[in-house]
């Protein structure tokens, strides 16, 4: 009777040990997905503040407060270069709009000419679309959301006087 007991029991065992182990290894799993993955939404971000500055330059259109926002986006989501970060901050606050918009026009571009930008991409998410599921819904619609901004942004990368009120982020 004994026996039949241990036999019953490694076989239950046997049978909840699949779904234990599977749930775990979803969740170790859909913790390694989400950090990899806002490590590339980071890196999205710093783009889009290199182009709305980029943008900003070639209109001639650079102000005090867009140069600090975008030192502030490069300030939070990027580690190399933090030292200068304050120093920066520290000059930005000496000049003033005016001071800041005569140099900015130095800069500013034929307005025949117009900037090609690189494609937005975001390869790594792209490449593990099949495994969003794991993630609760809110994470996936907020994925999708990106992927469908990307999509509509990308076919007109080109300069346009338009795109200067786009790119402001939230900080």
């Amino acid at each position: 009777m004994k026996e039949a007991l241990f036999i019953f029991f490694g076989w239950f065992l046997g049978l909840i040990s699949h779904p234990i182990v599977s749930r775990i290894e979803k969740y170790n799993k859909r913790k390694d997905l989400k950090a990899a993955i806002l490590l590339e939404l980071k890196s999205l971000i710093v783009k889009l503040a290199a182009m709305y500055f980029k943008i900003q330059m070639h209109f001639g259109h650079t102000d005090q407060s867009s140069l600090i926002w975008v030192n502030t986006i490069f300030e939070k989501y990027t580690e190399d270069g933090s030292q200068y970060r304050q120093e920066i901050k520290e000059e930005l606050s000496k000049h003033t709009n005016k001071e800041i918009g005569e140099v900015s026009s130095f800069f500013k571009a034929d307005e025949n000419i117009s900037i090609l930008f690189v494609k937005l991409s975001i390869p790594f998410i792209e490449s593990i679309i099949e495994h969003l599921p794991v993630f609760d819904l809110k994470f996936q619609r907020d994925i999708f959301e990106v992927r469908a901004q990307i999509t509509i942004i990308n076919p007109s990368l080109t300069v346009n006087p338009f795109f200067s009120g786009i790119f402001k982020l939230p900080m």
